[in-house]
């Protein structure tokens, strides 16, 4: 298949339902996307298989559709990949010069946004034939020294490190090796390997015709807010049909920021508040849409709106829900927080790991306070075009 997830060892019932995916606008972009049939338990007892339309909610089911027994997926002769990494300047993401319409016909295509260093990093794959000389493996331009190890260290607060331009050195670079070992990250000797550290991955998906200004808002707010994030993943889906993706109906850009999930309870990450600030302007202003498996709860709270606001055909999938269960034998806490039947819950510190968007100081860690934060002004990062009591961003700050 040309479209895996990036992490190694996951399960095909845990991707499909979480719809986990890839990155590439040529070929299917999740494994949901390249599922011809799947066989399920229902919640009568019986055994259904899924074609048709009934598979368009199946194959992105959420755990509310029954019991998935069996995949039906379309293989392909092995392959090689050969990925092309160039550093360029921020301005051909942020004022669009063409870098997206050319990553639009890569077999595999990523982009790293490094808002510290004012560039960014665009990947391009090309498929070729698995005769290919080349067995490299990939590794993270900010490697494990760098970046990423200072991310996930345990002194949250090194604000100075996250802001400096000349930090990790840059370069061109190709790789070609089989597609797994290019496109996926695992670690052979776990407790060497970053994943092992506590941290928490968010991720929205935006329009892709909108994510230059996206990101051009994002910039905003973290000038605003002193902040910088030393690596966003950007990732290429392709528009889908599954009733419950992210990327129905329209290519997305989906935006992944990972922060470090507090060693103390009340510890907050760095730049928390800046990252919680500008997931909520995508929300709001751009009608971002969380990844179902990498968000907290609170991306799926009243306060961001209806459900259906964001996934237009959610009255399709809760009638194949229904029909597929009709007494709720494989409902759960997570997805009624979804359709709204049930609340996020609010406690100490809940802000801390995307469990709540704060409503009081005692939301957040210590020495912080809720807030909405301002420009160099004085106005509030406000949302200007959302009328009702979403209306104003909070976050929680230092105090």
């Amino acid at each position: 298949m040309l479209a895996i997830t990036g992490f190694a060892g996951l399960t095909v019932g845990g991707v499909m339902g979480t719809g986990g995916h890839g990155s590439t606008l040529v070929h299917p972009t999740s494994l949901s996307d390249q599922a011809t049939a799947m066989t399920l338990v229902d919640g009568r007892g019986d055994v259904v298989v899924a074609t048709g339309d009934l598979l368009k909610s199946a194959r992105i089911h959420l755990g509310v559709m029954g019991v998935v027994v069996n995949v039906t997926l379309p293989v392909r002769d092995k392959i090689k990949l050969r990925l092309e990494t160039q550093v360029l300047g921020e301005e051909a993401l942020l004022n669009d010069q063409g870098l997206l319409e050319r990553l639009r016909s890569a077999d595999y295509a990523f982009i790293l946004w490094l808002h510290g260093q004012k560039k960014v990093l665009a990947a391009e794959g090309e498929a070729l034939p698995f005769e290919t000389e080349g067995d490299d493996v990939a590794i993270s331009p900010v490697t494990a020294e760098g970046l990423d190890a200072q991310l996930l260290a345990h002194s949250q607060r090194n604000a100075a490190f996250f802001c400096n331009p000349a930090a990790g050195p840059l370069q061109n670079s190709t790789i070609t090796g089989t597609f797994g070992n290019i496109t996926t990250a695992g670690c052979d000797t776990p407790e060497a390997c970053i994943f092992g550290t506590p941290w928490q991955d968010l991720a929205i998906a935006v329009d892709l015709a909108d994510l230059p200004a996206a990101l051009r808002r994002a910039r905003q707010v973290m000038d605003a807010m002193s902040a910088c994030m030393p690596e966003w993943l950007i990732r290429l889906h392709g528009s889908s049909d599954n009733h419950m993706s992210m990327a129905w109906g329209a290519d997305k850009a989906i935006i992944d920021l990972v922060f470090a999930i507090p060693v103390a309870a009340d510890e907050p990450a760095v730049f928390l508040g800046a990252t919680q600030a500008v997931f909520q302007v995508l929300m709001h202003e751009f009608g971002g849409v969380p990844h179902w498996g990498k968000n907290g709860p609170a991306f799926w709270s009243k306060d961001f709106g209806p459900a259906a606001e964001r996934f237009p055909r959610l009255a399709e999938f809760l009638t194949d829900m229904t029909s597929m269960d009709p007494s709720g034998v494989f409902q759960n806490a997570f997805f009624r927080r979804v359709i709204g039947e049930a609340e996020v819950e609010k406690f100490p510190g809940c802000a801390l790991t995307a469990k709540c968007i704060c409503d009081e100081d005692a939301h957040c860690g210590r020495d912080q306070v809720c807030v909405t934060p301002t420009l160099p002004d004085g106005k509030e990062i406000g949302l200007a075009d959302v009328a009702d009591s979403r209306s104003r961003i909070r976050v929680c700050e230092f105090s």
